[in-house]
């Protein structure tokens, strides 16, 4: 873990920035959900690139950074449209 830390640092700035950002915006949902998207397809890109430059990349771990991408999409999506 210490020799990703740059990583994790990196990922969890662009994330905690980007909830910043649709927190902010109100009442405008459909661009906090076109940003929550954007959120998962970061999250799924960051993780599958890091283990491609990393040369461990298997179809299991993109499986799993594409689940748990769409989950928390479907989740905050869910809450966002109970919201309305």
């Amino acid at each position: 873990m210490k020799k990703h830390i740059g990583y994790y640092i990196c990922q969890i700035g662009v994330l905690a920035t980007l909830i910043l950002i649709i927190s902010r915006i109100g009442d405008q949902k459909p661009i906090q959900m076109a940003l929550v998207v954007f959120m998962a397809f970061f999250y799924a890109m960051w993780g599958i690139l890091h283990h491609i430059v990393h040369h461990n990349l298997k179809l299991k771990i993109v499986l799993e950074y594409v689940t748990i991408a769409m989950l928390g999409v479907a989740i905050t999506l869910f809450v966002l449209k109970g919201i309305l």
